[in-house]
């Protein structure tokens, strides 16, 4: 008896599975080849194979819905994507192939219906809302193509080099700049890249400045590289003053305490590379840092060693001027030279950066070991073509075999000042 009902159990399995194998190899098949299809220059018969094996398999009703699209058949693109959401209602790429054929059906219910519900059944698919983009495109909604743009740059990046150039085209065109005007005032995710973008393309000024304002307008705060990047452009066209106050506007409080013909000439801030502020050159031949030391006067100092016995045209150390033309002025400065080797040493430069790049002044030359001492040197700017001035620490020599650099060198309590002023305060003192 037990041996019976063992046999019986068993023929149970085999009959069993032979069923599940019955209803399961058709969709494998089906899905297979439906794979293989997708996988290949296919046509129609690929996919109609894979239906033959299973005729619910989406994947295949999609492919011949776009098929049949694209070769001008509506009617029998509309069935199969029909076919495919009697199979599943929540297919949204089905229902978002019904838009443009309801469209060329003049079906205008329908596509109504389909706009309305394709995004909700496929909240971030790119299909649908690509295929909704290029719809409103058609209709002319500039306003409903940069809704989906939107949604579908801000989930995919790749995208931004294709739709970047149509959005610059938007910003330099009047009569649609103000779409973009939303997605500037509350920032997308993407805005901080299409701004460099249309800085990087030196897009004109009266265009910047308008999506400049509109971010100042914002109750969204203004961010660094927003206004690091617009000075920039202004410095570029030359607008040196303009810069200069939209620069001076994102300050801090304690950061405007450093203003002065030389701003924080004593090292003491953290704002660097902004605009009018010092700027540092990353090198792997040679470390610049700010840090404290005997002798100084702050808590902080420039302090620059060299590491590297390459030659190297060091140019590391600036910051933009805005002197006033045709005025005298005197630097001043405190440096410790701590076994600097080189034939020429190191030099402070300052020179025109604007019609003309004159060289304007040039230091004593840093060199050799000295303790903390102070250096002077004065200089005029031209009354022309000099509103914008570079003072920048250089190489004094122009020969690379002369620019080979052993040793460190500090500096602090750096400043410009009028000579008038100077001998006005000298006349004081006497």
């Amino acid at each position: 008896m037990k041996i019976l009902i063992s046999a019986l159990y068993r023929l149970c399995l085999l009959v069993l599975s032979a069923i599940v194998l019955y209803y399961l190899i058709p969709f494998k098949i089906s899905e297979i080849q439906s794979i293989q299809a997708a996988d290949s220059s296919a046509n129609n018969n690929a996919f109609t194979r894979a239906l033959h094996w299973n005729s619910h398999n989406n994947k295949s009703l999609t492919s011949l819905s776009e098929m049949a699209k694209t070769q001008g058949d509506y009617e029998k693109a509309e069935q199969y994507a029909l076919d495919a959401l009697s199979n599943d209602p929540t297919n949204g790429h089905a229902m978002s192939i019904l838009i443009p054929v309801y469209k060329k059906l003049n079906d205008d219910a329908n596509v109504d219906n389909v706009i309305t519900l394709a995004p909700k059944l496929w909240v971030a698919h790119s299909y649908v809302h690509s295929t909704l983009a290029d719809y409103w495109a058609e209709q002319g909604d500039a306003e409903k193509v940069l809704y989906e743009w939107d949604l579908l740059i801000t989930r995919h990046r790749i995208l931004y080099k294709p739709i970047f150039p149509i959005l610059l085209s938007y910003a330099q065109t009047d009569d649609s700049r103000f779409l973009l005007t939303p997605y500037v005032t509350k920032p997308s995710i993407w805005w901080k890249d299409f701004f460099t973008y249309m800085v990087n393309n030196k897009v004109s000024l009266p265009v910047l400045q308008y999506f400049y304002q509109q971010r100042m307008l914002s109750d969204v705060p203004l961010e660094d590289f927003e206004r690091k990047a617009y000075v920039r452009r202004l410095q570029q066209a030359k607008f040196w003053k303009l810069a200069y106050s939209s620069w001076v506007g994102g300050l801090t409080s304690k950061q405007f305490s450093y203003i002065g013909t030389v701003f924080d000439g004593g090292f003491e801030g953290s704002s660097h590379d902004t605009g009018y502020d010092w700027s540092f050159r990353r090198s792997k031949q040679v470390k610049i840092k700010l840090a404290n030391t005997r002798g100084i006067e702050g808590k902080r100092a420039l302090h620059i060693v060299f590491k590297s016995r390459k030659s190297m045209a060091f140019q590391h150390v600036w910051q933009r001027l805005l002197l006033e033309s045709g005025q005298s002025y005197q630097v001043t400065m405190k440096t410790r030279i701590d076994g600097l080797k080189n034939p020429e040493g190191l030099v402070w430069r300052i020179s025109c950066a604007d019609e003309t790049t004159q060289q304007l002044v040039e230091s004593p030359a840093l060199k050799g070991r000295e303790n903390w001492h102070d250096i002077q040197f004065a200089f005029t700017v031209p009354k022309q073509g000099c509103s914008s001035q570079i003072l920048r620490l250089e190489a004094k020599s122009q020969y690379p075999h002369e620019r080979f650099f052993k040793g460190g060198i500090w500096f602090d309590n750096i400043q410009i000042t009028p000579v008038s002023k100077v001998q006005a305060e000298t006349k004081g003192d006497l």
